[in-house]
């Protein structure tokens, strides 16, 4: 479990320093979960890494670092179902807005999420 954390935490950090290096990325992942349902999707899968994070919390160094960090996510993907389709969608768009310097300063956020990850698990 636990080189499963790691993987998936240096798969955040890589994210997100892709997305710091090229902002337009960004945007278009932010299009792409926006068409249909996929932003359910997303839901889901944040629900399942935070569920994941949960279980495997108990083998890392820091456990409650990974529990804090799996609750989050966790909660995250509730908040979706909670908020509804259109409400989600209208707060990806205003994401979409934003300048790209912004969006390059809230990309670090995985990098540091990664890097936390990595480092305890």
């Amino acid at each position: 479990m636990v080189i499963a954390v790691k993987v998936i935490s240096i798969i955040i950090a890589a994210f997100g320093i892709l997305l710091v290096v090229k902002s337009t990325f960004l945007r278009q992942i932010l299009t792409f979960g926006l068409e249909g349902k996929r932003i359910y999707a997303i839901a889901v899968l944040r629900f399942i890494l935070g569920t994941f994070f949960l279980i495997a919390a108990t083998q890392c160094r820091m456990p409650w670092l990974v529990i804090i960090l799996g609750l989050l996510m966790l909660i995250s993907g509730i908040f979706v179902f909670v908020l509804g389709i259109e409400r989600s969608k209208a707060m990806v768009q205003k994401w979409q807005q934003l300048s790209d310097l912004t969006l390059r300063f809230v990309s670090l956020i995985p990098v540091a999420v990664g890097a936390l990850l990595l480092y305890s698990a």
